[in-house]
């Protein structure tokens, strides 16, 4: 292929912390990968953008711009992985109907589905850490404390027990970083009897392995949306045992109603739940509730 024959190409790399950087995610790495694969590949490199910004946005203003010069010049968005361009499956298989043509240097050769598994597997694995941050810190502020990042993490592991009974999760996490650590760059096989490319056994395992923790974070989701009101209404309950026989000699005297027993608790001084010096009937109401269910037991 001549010089001339050279189809227009631009290159995008994103960063979206240090660790990654750090990690050999840099922007630089990023763009000698990708300079490297346009000139072994007959590809003219017009443009090179970048910018730090996270992968599940597809806002990125530098990202929009190297796809419009794509588009406006029939030209290929090269990136040098496929998590640099996309985390999002929906932004992933937008841009496939679109017709807009890119390649993760990574894996050139993947298909349409493999690249839209590939993100699959980058979602959920996204999901994952982010589900996990963001219930530790929620269920820290829910408990009135203030945690460490190592109390957060012990937290969390006391929710995953509850719901694991069986010790599989743990299991399930070793065997990840097992494969991972012995098959980093572990992709697919070609099927020479298909003319297609498919899973491997490694990569199967790992799609299994990874799924098998989605579902057991959902399962804790779904826990920590019971525990908020449980605790409450536990805290509720044993504070109406110990109110119940203030509450029984309020009546005794006379206090029938819910105006008079608000009456007869702010003047023995008792704190109603939410700390405040004065009753109301509709704070003795909800008392009375948990009164009954003590008195039905």
């Amino acid at each position: 292929m001549g010089k001339s024959e050279k189809i227009n190409a631009y290159g995008y790399a994103r960063v979206s912390t240090k660790k990654q950087e750090a990690e050999g995610y840099s922007l630089e790495a990023q763009k000698e990968q990708i300079e490297e694969y346009c000139k072994n590949n007959s590809l003219q490199l017009k443009g090179f953008y970048s910018e730090a910004m996270s992968g599940t946005k597809d806002d990125r203003p530098k990202l929009q711009e190297a796809l419009e010069l794509c588009k406006l010049s029939d030209g290929v968005l090269i990136v040098a992985k496929i998590d640099r361009l996309t985390r999002d499956l929906h932004f992933l298989t937008k841009l496939q109907k679109e017709n807009v043509r890119f390649v993760a240097v990574d894996n050139p050769h993947a298909n349409e589905t493999m690249l839209q598994v590939m993100i699959s597997f980058a979602q959920m694995e996204n999901k994952l850490r982010s589900t996990r941050i963001k219930e530790g810190m929620r269920k820290a502020k829910e408990k009135g404390k203030k945690f460490g990042t190592n109390n957060l993490n012990v937290y969390w592991k006391q929710l995953e027990k509850e719901i694991d009974t069986e010790g599989r999760i743990p299991k399930v996490r070793k065997r990840l970083r097992e494969l991972l650590t012995e098959y980093p760059n572990e992709s697919f096989e070609y099927d020479i009897k298909t003319g297609k490319y498919v899973e491997s056994p490694i990569v199967k395992e790992i799609r299994e392995l990874r799924q098998e923790e989605a579902r057991f974070i959902d399962k804790v989701r779904n826990r920590k949306a019971q525990i908020p009101s449980e605790v409450r209404s536990d805290k509720a309950l044993e504070r109406a045992r110990s109110l119940y026989p203030i509450v029984k000699e309020c009546q005794s005297a006379g206090a029938t109603s819910y105006r008079k027993l608000a009456e007869c608790l702010t003047e023995k001084g008792i704190k109603t739940p939410l700390g405040k010096d004065v009753w109301n009937a509709g704070s003795v109401q909800t008392l009375m509730v948990q009164i009954k269910k003590i008195e039905a037991e």
